[in-house]
């Protein structure tokens, strides 16, 4: 809001406290600090604007100079093994739109809010936020940085409330203007203005009941619309091997203990391998009738082929899937 504002320092300052919390911040922090050093380059530093210069450089300090001077690393998931740098960058995308941990798939009000603006944009062939220049040099680097940050990450199914990735929230202000633009074209006419309040309203409400805090976290089963993509149309999304371990093996992060060969999705064609030796039996959910020593005997023979040495996906075919059925005495 400060930088759609032009208020470039203080909307520094407000990015190098949320650094705090999460480095990566820091780095986007620089963009409207740089934003006033060079583009309003001819106009002097206030006694204000300096005293945000300060607080802005000792906010970005604050996180890697702690840490630092105690453990001798700038941030914790270095220390703990939770990070490694760019290393599932391949899968940056599920941050957004992964129907488990993306934010637009848990976001019923953002989307429809985005739906309009795009529609008005369209209308209007440009899109200038009310008159403001829309700072797309800032949000490119936003979007670039916190992709690479948060897919540093070796925990991909990190959930909150009902399930959506704590990484994925970091985008929610990134779409602030959009959200903001929607709301100011909207048209002001009574026809169209109570259907959509109505229509926002029950949207609100609804997330609000879904995303209740008080509600435990849920990241051990799969969301609605992941359980019906799996289900009933597979072949449309693959999520990180990760995610759909924990969360269709049933048992979540306990399924480390079981070191399975892999797991069977709900439409009991859609087969993760875990590729290795020594592994156990494939998990298969109830609702699929299969024999689990018969698939698992089908999933070594794929995984002692396997030369990359990741965990893959397969679709049984008609034989495979006839193979590994529960016989009728059974």
């Amino acid at each position: 809001m400060f930088l759609l504002d032009k208020r470039y320092l203080m909307s520094a300052l407000m990015l190098a406290v949320a650094s705090t919390q999460n480095p990566s911040f820091s780095l986007i922090a620089f963009v409207p600090f740089a934003y006033r050093l060079f583009i309003s380059r001819a106009q002097p530093l206030t006694l204000t604007e300096v005293t945000l210069s300060i607080g802005t450089t000792l906010a970005v300090l604050v996180h890697p100079a702690y840490y630092f001077t105690r453990y001798g690393i700038p941030t914790p998931q270095l220390l703990v093994g939770g990070a490694s740098l760019g290393g599932n960058l391949s899968t940056f995308y599920i941050w957004l739109i992964d129907p488990d941990i993306g934010l637009f798939p848990n976001w019923l009000v953002g989307v429809a809010l985005l739906s309009v603006t795009i529609c008005f944009a369209f209308k209007r062939k440009n899109f200038s936020l009310q008159g403001k220049k829309f700072p797309g040099l800032f949000f490119a680097i936003y979007f670039l940085v916190n992709f690479y940050a948060h897919s540093s990450t070796t925990n991909l199914n990190s959930g909150a409330t009902p399930g959506v990735a704590r990484y994925a929230l970091w985008y929610l202000p990134a779409f602030f203007p959009l959200v903001f633009d929607a709301v100011s074209t909207f048209p002001r006419s009574a026809r169209l203005m109570a259907p959509g309040l109505i229509g926002l309203a029950a949207l609100s409400v609804a997330s609000i009941l879904a995303n209740n805090p008080r509600k435990p976290e849920s990241y051990s089963t799969p969301t609605r619309l992941s359980y019906a993509i799996q289900s009933k149309a597979s072949f449309l999304y693959d999520p990180p091997p990760e995610v759909f371990l924990e969360r269709y093996s049933g048992v979540g992060e306990a399924v480390y203990g079981y070191d399975p060969r892999g797991v069977l999705g709900p439409d009991c064609r859609k087969l993760l391998i875990y590729p290795g030796s020594g592994r156990g039996k494939i998990m298969v959910t109830p609702r699929c009738q299969v024999d689990e020593r018969k698939l698992t005997q089908v999933a070594d023979l794929l995984a002692a082929h396997d030369t990359v040495g990741q965990p893959f996906y397969h679709r049984l075919d008609n034989r495979e899937f006839s193979e590994s059925r529960l016989s009728s005495s059974k």
